[in-house]
């Protein structure tokens, strides 16, 4: 008899080296289409290779928050159907039918100089999601290490990960594993690591054994909390269900932009912000690192230059 399927999920932010990490894993480079199965839940693709042993893995690459494509409440919401969905019936129950998760690979860059806000909310958000339990099943992986210039920078950054950062998962069973090597068989190396049986996810315990709705789960408040603090006169721009009207709309990935104005325009008033009728009120917004700092310096060191007459009606 055939031993059961090995299903491992592959997590991160964005390019953090998770297609890689599984084209190393499936030898799909250039070519994922051969390998490629179809998704049971819109953008998680998952990967299947049959061993010699008669063992079959199964990767599925989920993405990582703060995708410039995706809404991160999208996000959650297709992860958490692809967690507790069948993986050969779409209308079983994945976690009903006791096929777990046998481990998760979370890929970290090291080559980064810092934690940035989106690599830290990443990190937040997949804690939460996990949980205590299943962090046995964990294989934080620091990947690109063929792009460090620096080696002992790169090992200063490796401590205050393991010591800060990854703690908390660290503590409750979770290990740290080098891809140092963009081979295929140190990819392997790290998987033949995950040999349990798996564990529960706590989204998947919450959402089939609780009942609760996404925006109720720990990840889900956690994640609608990080919307609140970066706007908080919007009610609630994850959860549907806290307000008449979404901020996002469903049948799109990009904001109803109209509703968002409408929004900003009631909470901003004259005498909120201290201004006169006729004052300027510019907003720049867009992703990190898209130079939203260096074009509001731009601005303040060169409008003493401006003539603003001609717009004056």
């Amino acid at each position: 008899m055939a031993p059961q399927p090995m299903f491992i999920a592959v997590m991160g932010p964005p390019k953090s080296g998770k297609t890689n990490f599984i084209d190393q894993l499936t030898g799909t480079k250039g070519k994922r289409a051969a390998h490629q199965v179809e998704s049971h839940t819109q953008g998680i693709m998952e990967f299947t290779v049959n061993l010699s042993n008669d063992q079959q893995y199964v990767f599925a690459e989920i993405p990582g928050f703060n995708d410039p494509c995706r809404l991160d409440w999208e996000i959650l919401r297709t992860s958490a159907e692809w967690l507790i969905r069948s993986p050969t019936h779409r209308r079983e129950n994945r976690y009903r039918t006791n096929v777990k998760l046998n481990g998760i690979i979370y890929t970290h860059c090291i080559a980064d100089n810092w934690m940035s806000g989106p690599v830290c909310k990443n990190l937040e958000l997949f804690s939460r999601l996990c949980g205590d339990k299943a962090a046995g099943g964990v294989r934080l992986v620091t990947t690109m290490w063929d792009q460090v210039t620096h080696k002992e920078l790169a090992e200063m950054r490796v401590w205050q990960l393991e010591n800060n950062f990854w703690r908390p998962l660290i503590e409750e069973g979770a290990r740290h594993e080098r891809f140092e090597e963009n081979s295929s068989s140190c990819a392997w190396g790290i998987i033949k690591s995950l040999t349990g049986e798996g564990e529960a996810l706590l989204l998947q315990e919450e959402l089939v054994d609780a009942r609760r709705r996404l925006s109720e789960t720990i990840v889900g408040r956690a994640l609608y909390g990080q919307c609140q603090k970066l706007s908080p006169m919007v009610s609630s721009p994850c959860a549907a269900s806290t307000s008449n009207r979404p901020l996002f709309s469903r049948s799109s990935r990009y904001p109803d932009f109209a509703f968002f104005t409408q929004r900003l325009n009631s909470a901003i008033t004259l005498d909120r912000l201290g201004l006169a009728p006729y004052d300027y009120v510019i907003f720049v917004v867009g992703p990190t690192g898209a130079g939203k700092t260096w074009f509001t310096r731009q601005l303040l060191e060169n409008i003493s230059k401006w003539d603003f007459s001609q717009n004056q009606s």
